[in-house]
């Protein structure tokens, strides 16, 4: 398959096969019903992760810090108010992270990484 390879790239260095096999075709095996749905769910999770993640951040950055009011006289409290704000709206994203991502849907995708993992394990001893 090597030399197949190295031969179509010696008669067009920038043409690429259609598909290059990553096993050869007597070692890939179709997963069984139950697998299929497991991989599938962890294919799910980890983009409903992502998006969480992304939209967490999007939440934290589009609030930005609050813009201090010019018609305090005193500076001092003005920019304790902004800083507590800022501090109020951090905790707010970091438990938010923490309630979705750390305790609801990381726990889901360990146990379907596990399984997999241990069915994996398993069947090769």
């Amino acid at each position: 398959m090597a030399t197949d390879l190295a031969k179509s790239f010696e008669r067009d260095p920038f043409s690429a096969p259609e598909t290059v096999p990553l096993l050869p075709s007597d070692q890939v095996k179709s997963l069984n019903p139950t697998d299929r749905v497991v991989v599938h769910f962890g294919y799910w999770l980890l983009a409903l992760i992502s998006l969480i993640i992304l939209a967490v951040i999007l939440d934290w950055c589009f609030r930005g810090m609050p813009a201090l009011d010019p018609r305090q006289s005193d500076m001092k409290t003005a920019l304790e108010t902004a800083k507590s704000i800022g501090d109020m709206q951090w905790e707010r994203t970091s438990k938010l992270f923490d309630l979705l991502i750390l305790k609801a849907l990381l726990p889901a995708f360990s146990t379907v990484l596990g399984y997999l993992i241990g069915k994996k394990v398993g069947s090769e001893s």
